[in-house]
């Protein structure tokens, strides 16, 4: 049985990888974003990339070398970052030097303390929930369960098992991609075992943490003040019962949402500053939105169109970024979709053998559990799913929506009755 202190200790190496492989991310993009004036986006951008580029790592090792110990693999995991910091040592210090100086010549010290304490007291209040209470839930089992055999087989080329021969009857006959089960794999070699889920649950709450953080940066890097927005990003990000369940329920999604906010975050980079370092930022953001979860695919097209609609410098040089996120994205995203295709016959599919007899009716079933049966449904339970259940989105959305709804009738009120006033005087003026 894997203890407490175990799992703890399990925890902190995980985490400690995790900041190490973030740092090593920012050394890499440092010079890129000081241009595009986004150091505190990416500085906290790296927190989701580094551990997302951990599981890539690892996905990679076990392909490559399968059946190796588990030292090799964590060893991997420290030294291919570990040579990065070193690499850019200097620029390490000089960066470090900086930013102690301008927080002593500031209030930026009191910017960085209070969300900075934030981000290590919610790890802290709900590591020993975390680690006491049983896993509920299908996803969450399901992805333990996938790590439990990637721990057990190391080999991620046997992803996905269609049989239970490797894995002592455990199937995954899923189109999404294994990094978070890699993740998890990796998250039980460092605490030995996978007999309990322990460090693994864990993993959602750094890119919970880092999410919330990474909304204050984007504030931030707008308004280039620390203003009460900065504060008030992270916490209306946490402030949904839903996600902040998810969370505690060490489900897939906060990864996902996680890699999704990343994405739109550098989509504003390469539209500030439109050159190819930050197409190719921009493209590994979106590359990892594509590697976190089958639905990543949906990341392209809502970034992709963001970037065309908010373009102003010239149809050439957006050709230009466009080829280069391609090239990336292509790399780096398509070819676990592509190998979907030769095993399932579609890059993504949500279904197993069984759902598809037509006596049992799967989909009907589906579809009346769920309450979608009528348009009216879909709409009610669909669409306007966030009003009409304040038990898991509270009440922000519906607060949000009547302050919109204010807002946008005072500025159209303001507009007609500029309007009248202005016709008014013209008359005046033609009957003068």
């Amino acid at each position: 049985m894997v203890s407490f202190v175990q799992q703890g200790m399990a925890t902190l190496f995980l985490y400690c990888i995790f900041g190490l492989a973030s740092l090593a991310v920012w050394l890499l993009v440092r010079s890129t974003l000081l241009r595009a004036n986004a150091v505190a986006t990416g500085a906290v951008g790296s927190l989701i990339a580094g551990p997302m580029l951990v599981g890539v790592l690892l996905w990679l090792l076990m392909w490559i070398l399968p059946g190796m110990s588990s030292s090799t693999y964590v060893l991997a995991a420290v030294l291919v970052p570990g040579a990065v910091v070193v690499w850019r040592i200097r620029t390490l210090i000089a960066d470090t030097a900086g930013l102690f100086l301008q927080c002593s010549q500031g209030g930026l010290f009191w910017a960085l303390l209070i969300p900075l304490v934030a981000a290590f007291a919610l790890p802290a209040l709900l590591f020993p929930q975390l680690l006491l209470l049983p896993l509920g839930g299908n996803d969450p089992l399901e992805y333990m369960q996938l790590g439990r055999a990637l721990f057990e087989t190391r080999d991620s080329a046997a992803y996905p098992f269609m049989t239970g021969e490797q894995t002592g009857g455990f199937i995954s006959p899923w189109t999404h991609p294994p990094t978070y089960g890699v993740l998890v794999a990796f998250a039980y070699m460092l605490q030995g075992s996978a007999e309990v889920a322990g460090a693994a649950k864990m993993i959602g709450l750094w890119f919970a943490t880092s999410t919330a953080l990474f909304s204050g940066a984007l504030v931030y890097s707008v308004d280039r003040k620390v203003s009460y927005r900065v504060f008030a990003a992270p916490l209306l990000v946490l402030a949904v019962p839903l996600y902040f369940q998810l969370v505690q329920s060490a489900h897939i999604d906060a990864l996902r949402i996680a890699t999704f906010t990343l994405a739109a975050g550098m989509a504003t980079l390469v539209i500030s500053q439109g050159t190819r370092s930050a197409a190719v930022v921009a493209g590994i953001a979106l590359s990892l939105a594509l590697l976190s979860h089958s639905i990543g695919l949906l990341a392209p097209m809502i970034v992709l169109p963001l970037i065309l609609v908010t373009w102003q410098r010239g149809f050439p040089a957006l050709l230009r970024v466009m080829a280069v996120m391609g090239s990336v994205i292509a790399v780096l995203g398509l070819p676990h979709y592509i190998r979907n295709i030769f095993i399932f016959g579609n890059p993504i599919q949500d279904s197993v053998p069984i759902w598809e007899m037509p006596a049992l009716g799967v989909s009907d079933f589906l579809r009346i559990s769920r309450g979608l049966e009528t348009i009216i449904d879909r709409l009610y339970h669909g669409a306007f799913l966030p009003f009409t259940r304040t038990n898991e989105f509270g009440w922000l959305p519906t607060c949000l929506l009547l302050l919109g709804s204010v807002l946008l009738v005072r500025l159209f009120r303001r507009g007609m009755a500029q309007a009248l006033i202005t016709t008014y005087r013209e008359r005046q003026t033609d009957q003068l």
